[in-house]
């Protein structure tokens, strides 16, 4: 049998490189967590929370690790568990929180959010349930009753 001008030193390709079944020698992926200019704090950002500390009295910051679709973040919670967070754009924006604001830094995969974070973010969401029960109520009241 003649199977043409087959030579002996290469072998047919495997089934694996024709369809690349398990993607390797692929390139690698360029995904890459999303960061601001220059890896740093926006002035717009640091502005805002440099007023925000300025106005309250026991502020601490949370930094929270950047992910593939979120950069690296700060949460600053004050003594009565309002809070707010802003992008910092990487490892040299702790750097700038630190120097700007002079407040407490911890990293919250360590210590975790503070009870009264945790507390004030249940109270509002209890707020939030009743505020919707009125308006129903409201309605039903009315006569506005839903269709089934």
């Amino acid at each position: 049998m003649d199977f043409g001008s087959f030579e002996s030193d290469r072998l047919p390709p495997t089934i694996e490189v024709v369809f690349n079944l398990f993607g390797r020698n692929k390139a690698r992926s360029n995904l890459r967590p999303a960061r601001g200019p220059g890896e740093t704090v926006r002035p717009k950002d640091l502005e805002f929370l440099m007023g925000w500390v300025r106005n309250r009295p026991f502020v601490e910051a949370f930094i929270e690790p950047e992910t593939l679709v979120n950069e690296m973040s700060v949460v600053l919670v004050d003594e009565t568990g309002m809070f707010v967070r802003r992008r910092i754009g990487g490892p040299k924006g702790i750097d700038v929180i630190i120097k700007k604001l002079n407040i407490p830094v911890y990293d919250v995969e360590e210590t975790g959010y503070p009870q009264r974070m945790r507390e004030r973010i249940e109270y509002e969401r209890i707020l939030r349930k009743r505020e919707e029960q009125k308006a129903r109520r409201a309605k039903f009241e009315r006569g506005e009753h839903p269709e089934f």
